[in-house]
């Protein structure tokens, strides 16, 4: 016997007689939505198996999958209490029970992924290590007097790290399997000291080194103090002016230092030539990025410079300071610089040499002076104001001075 909102009914009947009444009570059906869903996210697929409370037979179950809107619409007696279970794989069971009136009913179920027990067992490669912080992508547990450090975790991969002083950081990556050990060694840091030079054994101080992925600097004495766990490693040491140089270390259970040569570049002569006009300019001072030298009698300097971009200043008693720029490329080069002779004040003429007069002017063979009784000294100088003769009148009136032998030019008296 069926009724639309009601449960099926089914009996047996024995007519004993023309009329026969059977009386048949129909229990009411009432609909319940199970909802299953993870957070924000609905569930399809997922097994609603329900179940009268007591039921010892499965014959009195009703099952239904979620649809893809996560949800499964039973149609259940009225007035009963029911248990119900809910599966989908990946995760963890649900068994729970309801009282159902004669309303309508909703249930939503969210689920949880099903976690796998994972340990992880830290060791020095001789003791476990107790007190060890593991970080498994923001989770962390520590390990007990066994070494061992446990976590409930997702299926799937991922990636841990182990940072425990006086030891080595290790980082790696996992598959979360139910009951899956990973065993991790902890390795001692020790000291290995890289001590950078050039090929003459100048320490090199604005060197640096690249090793295990980080870059240092050298100190003033060309040193460099890494910490590394034994292992083999490679490394790049570069300084200005310098080849690269690219080696291998080996690091073993103490501290050690690592010498590192790198070659020169090739240094190129660079000749600077200091006049003043027509006459050149010894004694200048030639400096050149901080360093410094003096031009010989002949003006001249030379130094020898590798490749690179400089600046250079140049400087004299007497004269304008001169600064530029050069590059050095492959090759040496010249450098010409002219300087200018500062001007000075003029002091006032002594009136007891106002009368003093230079006859011929100019000259090329003697010259006379004359009114210069009361010089005490007469100096000439050339056009570079370097002394050329130095002449006492001792009280003459008048004197000559041969001059056939000076450099063609200008020349002063004073």
């Amino acid at each position: 016997m069926s009724l639309p909102g009601y449960q099926l009914h089914q009996g047996q009947v024995t007519i004993e007689q023309a009329t026969t009444t059977v009386t048949v009570q129909l229990t009411k059906l009432v609909t319940v939505l199970f909802t299953v869903n993870e957070g924000a996210t609905v569930l399809s697929n997922a097994l609603v198996t329900v179940s009268p409370k007591g039921a010892k037979s499965s014959r009195y179950q009703m099952q239904q999958h979620t649809n893809a809107n996560g949800q499964a619409v039973l149609k259940l007696p009225a007035n009963a209490e029911f248990s119900y279970t809910v599966l989908l794989p990946s995760y963890a069971p649900v068994l729970s029970s309801f009282t159902l009136g004669e309303q309508d009913l909703s249930i939503e179920i969210p689920l949880q992924r099903k976690r796998n027990n994972v340990t992880f067992t830290v060791t020095d490669g001789y003791a476990p290590l107790s007190g060890v912080t593991v970080d498994v992508e923001g989770t962390t547990a520590q390990t007990d007097t066994a070494g061992v450090a446990k976590f409930a975790l997702l299926p799937g991969d991922h990636t841990y790290q182990i940072a425990h002083a006086p030891y080595a950081p290790v980082a790696g990556s996992i598959t979360a399997t139910e009951g899956f050990n990973e065993e991790v060694v902890l390795l001692q840091n020790y000291t290995i000291t890289f001590v950078l030079k050039g090929d003459d054994g100048t320490p090199l101080a604005q060197a640096k080194l690249t090793v295990a992925g980080t870059e240092y600097a050298a100190n003033p004495q060309g040193r460099i103090p890494v910490t590394l766990a034994p292992s083999s490693y490679r490394y790049t040491a570069q300084c200005p002016q310098y080849y690269d140089t690219v080696g291998a270390v080996t690091v073993t259970h103490t501290d050690a230092e690592e010498e590192v040569l790198l070659r020169s570049w090739p240094a190129y002569p660079v000749v600077f030539t200091v006049t003043s006009g027509q006459t050149r300019i010894p004694r200048a001072t030639i400096t050149v990025e901080g360093k410094s030298t003096k031009t010989d009698g002949n003006g001249q300097a030379e130094l020898r410079l590798r490749n690179g971009s400089y600046s250079y200043t140049v400087s004299k008693s007497g004269f304008e300071t001169k600064t530029g720029t050069f590059t050095v490329a492959d090759d040496g080069t010249s450098i010409g610089v002219d300087l200018t002779k500062t001007s000075t004040a003029v002091r006032p003429i002594d009136p007891l040499l106002a009368g003093a007069k230079a006859m011929p002017n100019p000259c090329q063979h003697g010259l006379t002076l004359s009114g210069v009784a009361h010089a005490q000294r007469i100096i000439v100088l050339n056009a570079a104001g370097q002394q050329v003769l130095i002449h006492e009148p001792n009280g003459a009136e008048e004197i000559y001075l041969d001059v056939a032998t000076f450099p063609r030019g200008s020349t002063s008296c004073c």
